[in-house]
């Protein structure tokens, strides 16, 4: 090695090298602060020290107990550890029906008859209670009981939780599409824009990276993560879900002045049929490329 290096080398690990020849009291009065430091290391011997100073500590009347903090802050995290949870079956059945007398003109994109029956079979509460945290946020203020009105807020934040969780290919797809799409109208509705933005542009790249955003186009040149639903019924439903969130994404785009989320040049889907004849379609109709509502009704 060269000198000079060899000399710099030196005086670096002449820096770094710790003195071992220090003793123990002299390591305790030249560095004050290295025996407190280490006191973890000795906890047996330091126990009844820490006992004293508490003890000392609370026995001044202008110190509050340390103990009495400890106990709210435990009653608080233990209360804000507790989640809301779904209401009892006949109270999330009156807030579904809320939802499809008082919104379902705003969010036309459910087949009523059978998510309704979804419910009564808790068939939903099983497969996507995010979508049903999210109708009880939107309805419970219009729930005649004040305790359940209390809850909307509730309601909100574990939906939200919920889609900030989901992934590039959510289970179930329609369901959680239509979550987002209740989330992005809700936000509106409390006129938090950023956030209905947010869940808008998420639901937009989930569709893309499954392929729903060409739904109904004839190529299929595109990678697609899952196939497309089975039943005429959920992709008519995914249909409305997917033009409800164009739409959505114009409005907020108009308001707030933002970028749109959604490229409408990569946008193939067919427009919504009739409502009537959505309503009644029957629900045991497969899809195949040369059927269609119109056809069958």
């Amino acid at each position: 090695m060269h000198p000079i290096f060899d000399e710099s080398f030196s005086s670096v690990v002449n820096i770094y090298t710790p003195n071992t020849s220090y003793t123990e009291n002299q390591v305790e009065s030249e560095h004050p602060l290295r025996s407190e430091e280490m006191q973890w290391v000795r906890p047996a011997e330091n126990a009844n020290a820490r006992s004293d100073h508490r003890s000392s500590s609370s026995a001044d009347p202008d110190i509050p107990n340390a103990s009495t903090y400890n106990s709210s802050a435990s009653d608080l995290d233990l209360t804000l550890s507790i989640p809301a949870s779904l209401p009892s079956d006949p109270v999330l059945l009156e807030l579904v029906e809320i939802f499809f007398a008082r919104f379902y003109d705003s969010l036309p994109c459910f087949h009523k008859s059978s998510f309704i029956q979804q419910v009564r079979d808790r068939r939903l509460q099983i497969e996507s209670p995010l979508l049903l945290y999210t109708i009880c946020a939107i309805t419970a203020k219009y729930h005649p009981d004040p305790a359940i009105q209390s809850l909307e807020n509730d309601w909100y934040q574990q939906s939200r939780l919920h889609y900030e969780l989901t992934q590039r290919a959510p289970e179930p797809i329609l369901r959680s599409l239509q979550a987002a799409l209740c989330l992005v109208y809700y936000s509106c509705v409390l006129a938090d824009f950023a956030a209905g933005w947010l869940f808008l542009g998420k639901a937009w790249r989930q569709a893309c990276a499954l392929g729903l955003n060409r739904l109904d186009s004839d190529r299929r040149d595109t990678l697609a993560l899952r196939s497309f639903p089975r039943l005429l019924v959920e992709r008519e439903e995914l249909r409305r879900t997917l033009w409800r969130l164009f739409m959505l994404d114009q409005g907020t785009t108009w308001t707030t002045g933002w970028a749109p989320a959604m490229d409408d040049r990569h946008f193939k889907v067919n427009l919504p049929i009739d409502e009537g004849a959505f309503q009644t379609v029957s629900l045991d109709v497969c899809y195949t490329p040369k059927t269609n509502l119109v056809t069958i009704l």
